[in-house]
């Protein structure tokens, strides 16, 4: 089978790996370009370099001539994690699904800044969703979730434990494609959906009014790299 992985960060190359160790082609990997990144980005060109990955940035995930690119690659299945929407003219380009992933058990706290909020909020477990990506917003259908554990610790140490969920997710849901390519996965129940929005400045500013807990709490949430 042919993937192809949109993203930026460690994630992106737990999922890439993934791909790898499972024995299939890896024919792309598509970027952003540095002046666009998100605080959390990592050097993608090195591991396609070392992996013999192609590699491509782009300003724009929906631009014509990507999608041109995109096409001639003729994937079965793309991955993503790209934080910007994706629209109609991509989401329909694999041949069977377009792999989307959130780190939350889905349909509950759909939307922005999903570990940030799981910190502040003191949720102590959560579940990295992989979904069949469609036009609304971690919307689509459910195809594997796998859970990790949130705690008290730092926005980085679970970004760690996300990565490790990517790459064994990103396995098992290749190894349940390769026994039914058409796997769609199933419903999400939207009696149970939620979204969070974009945090902002208010959000991270601490008061002396606030307990100890909260202050550790948001000064995990927002630790380096994020500003």
């Amino acid at each position: 089978m042919k993937f192809l992985v949109l993203g930026k960060d460690y994630l992106s190359i737990s999922i890439a790996k993934g791909i790898i160790d499972s024995g299939h082609e890896l024919n792309l990997i598509v970027s952003m370009s540095p002046q666009l990144s998100p605080d959390n980005s990592i050097d993608m060109d090195s591991f396609c370099l070392k992996n013999d990955v192609p590699y491509l940035e782009t300003d724009d995930i929906n631009s014509d001539n990507l999608i041109k690119e995109l096409k001639n690659k003729k994937p079965d299945y793309i991955f993503s994690t790209w934080p910007k929407i994706i629209k109609k003219n991509v989401l329909d380009i694999p041949k069977y699904i377009l792999v989307g992933t959130h780190p939350t058990l889905l349909p509950m706290n759909r939307g922005r800044h999903p570990v940030h909020w799981m910190i502040v909020l003191g949720i102590k477990n959560s579940s990295l969703s992989f979904f069949a990506m469609d036009e609304g917003i971690d919307s689509g259908k459910i195809l594997l979730q796998i859970p990790f554990p949130v705690g008290d610790r730092t926005i980085n140490q679970i970004n760690s434990e996300m990565d490790y969920c990517g790459y064994e997710g990103t396995k098992k849901l290749i190894y349940i494609f390769e026994k039914n390519k058409k796997y769609t996965g199933y419903e999400q129940l939207s009696n149970f959906q939620n979204y969070w929005r974009k945090r902002n400045e208010h959000d991270i500013t601490l008061d002396p009014r606030m307990s100890l807990e909260m202050f550790t709490r948001i000064a995990s949430s927002f630790t380096h790299p994020y500003p």
